[in-house]
């Protein structure tokens, strides 16, 4: 059942790999972009994923052309914090990465789950070191970045529920994320404008 791999999430890790490959064919190499025509009007692809979609969604950047999604939002991811610096550096997306270090799944799970130990440097409790324009870490459960955010507007924002253990889904079952969510998705807000309201 589980293919050689001794517990599901192992698994699940090796088919996260492989469905970003898939996801990258979804989405398609578009020629339009290698040679535009005037009356060509490519639609606009977004990404939202959560723990092990993340490196279904970094997968997938990695194997489409580097203008081709526009923007990505990341929740929790469970993928090295390296492999999306490498993405980061290729992709042209612009992506939110909501990072939460009190998540206890990442920090307790990921180095008894995943090929190997992931310590901190997992990219949805670090987020990427020096990262390029257009990425922005989030970290949700950070209270400096909390005040900041309640004065731009996007009140109490949280990334882990203090009442129940384990619980890596916070971040979006709490309804009061959705709006900055929400807001970088729809365009109302780019990554520069909340890296100048909330770093």
């Amino acid at each position: 059942m589980l293919h050689g791999r001794w517990n599901p999430y192992r698994w699940g890790w090796d088919l996260a790999e492989r469905a970003g490959g898939i996801l990258a064919k979804t989405i398609g190499w578009d020629e339009g972009l290698d040679r535009p025509t005037p009356k060509q009007t490519l639609p606009d692809v977004y990404i939202i994923a959560h723990s092990l979609g993340s490196r279904v969604a970094l997968e997938a950047l990695g194997q489409l052309q580097a203008n081709r999604v526009k923007r990505v939002l990341l929740l929790n991811g469970a993928e090295y914090s390296q492999t999306a610096k490498r993405v980061s550096a290729y992709s042209e997306a612009e992506v939110l990465n909501i990072t939460v270090d009190t998540d206890d799944v990442l920090q307790k799970m990921g180095s008894v789950f995943a090929p190997e130990a992931f310590i901190s440097s997992v990219v949805g409790r670090s987020g990427i070191m020096n990262p390029p324009d257009r990425w922005l870490d989030i970290q949700l459960d950070d209270n400096k970045l909390q005040k900041k955010a309640a004065a731009a507007g996007y009140d109490d924002l949280q990334g882990n529920n203090p009442k129940k253990y384990m619980d890596h889904w916070y971040s979006y079952l709490h309804k009061p994320n959705w709006r900055l969510f929400g807001d970088f998705v729809s365009g109302e807000q780019n990554i520069g404008d909340l890296r100048a309201a909330l770093s």
